[in-house]
């Protein structure tokens, strides 16, 4: 098994396609990795001294803050969270962000925080779920036209049985009165 240096670990973390940035205590950035403008769009030097509370989206900012907080009261803690980050075009994109307090590690003394970009997977669930939602819609539509038609049939059933009923009596009534039904008349014959 190949050990791994120092200088061929350097190497592959900056070859590495997820950002990872270390922060302080208030979140503010004090590294970017080289993957940084890939990811983002800003380079390592532009998200120097940025909070990363200031890139998330409004919505998720609560979410972001409440991430923060947790993370700092437990130490050596990795937590996972899914939030919308401005992009340096100004778009939102959505992130898949790990963090990690390293606050107590002499070696690291920062927040560990590792994102990549989730747009893709974000946008084929949402897909999915549209679709699932209109093949639902259709399914009660058709179930709904299936019931009518069910519905319609029973009640055509229950005209024929009311007029079976009818012809019956209509025969009785011919046959009190002496007559007997034309032989051809399907409506008077006996089936």
């Amino acid at each position: 098994m190949q050990e791994i240096t120092d200088k061929t670990f350097r190497k592959m973390f900056e070859l590495g396609l997820d950002m990872i940035n270390l922060l302080d205590m208030e979140g503010k950035i004090s590294y970017a990795s080289p993957a940084t403008p890939d990811v983002m769009g800003y380079s390592p030097e532009e998200m120097l001294g940025m909070g990363m509370v200031d890139l998330v989206h409004p919505d998720d900012i609560s979410h972001a803050q409440a991430l923060l907080q947790n993370i700092l009261t437990h130490p050596g803690k990795k937590l996972r969270a899914e939030m919308r980050l401005k992009h340096k075009d100004g778009r939102w994109q959505w992130m898949e962000i790990g963090v990690t307090n390293l606050l107590d590690d002499s070696d690291v003394a920062a927040i560990v925080m590792q994102g990549r970009d989730i747009n893709t997977r974000v946008r084929l669930e949402e897909a999915l779920r549209e679709n699932a939602s209109e093949l639902e819609r259709k399914v009660r539509q058709r179930t709904d036209e299936l019931q009518r038609t069910v519905n319609l049939m029973a009640g055509r059933e229950l005209r024929i049985a009311e007029l079976k009923e009818a012809i019956k009596l209509l025969r009785e009534q011919l046959q009190h009165a002496g007559l007997t039904p034309v032989a051809d008349d399907p409506l008077l014959s006996e089936d």
